[in-house]
């Protein structure tokens, strides 16, 4: 039996993906983006963005219909092979994403932009003008 879980969230960055992948390997070992490979799952998908995982199965992520640069997460989240790194939902993949995008923002605006670990161990995105 497959546990199939879609996450509709809209990835639009792929330079700021690729920034969170590395993030996250820096701390699990076992993870990387791979492109064009199989999904490991109950029953193995093909996808275009594949987030390779240590344990069993994977992270797939399609390109949303519709949109040129948009992509969607999808994974088989049996027994919690994926949650049990990624966090439920991939929060902890979004999380990063989240931090690597607003970075990059901030930086193509002129701005300083630093990590800190915010008060619930999360991480924050401080923002400044440059002096």
């Amino acid at each position: 039996m497959s546990h199939w879980v879609n996450v509709t969230v809209e990835i639009n960055d792929l330079d700021a993906l690729r920034e969170a992948v590395g993030v996250l390997a820096s701390r699990t070992s076992g993870i990387r983006l791979e492109e064009n490979v199989l999904c490991r799952s109950y029953n193995e998908k093909q996808f275009e963005l594949v987030l390779k995982l240590p344990g069993k199965y994977d992270v797939g992520l399609k390109r949303k219909l519709g949109f040129d640069n948009a992509w969607e997460i999808e994974y088989d989240d049996w027994q919690n092979h994926v949650s049990r790194v990624l966090g439920d939902g991939c929060v902890d993949l979004l999380t990063e994403y989240g931090v690597a995008k607003v970075m990059k923002q901030a930086r193509a605006k002129g701005l300083t932009a630093r990590r800190v670990k915010g008060k619930d161990g999360r991480p924050e995105v401080r923002v400044k003008q440059r002096n």
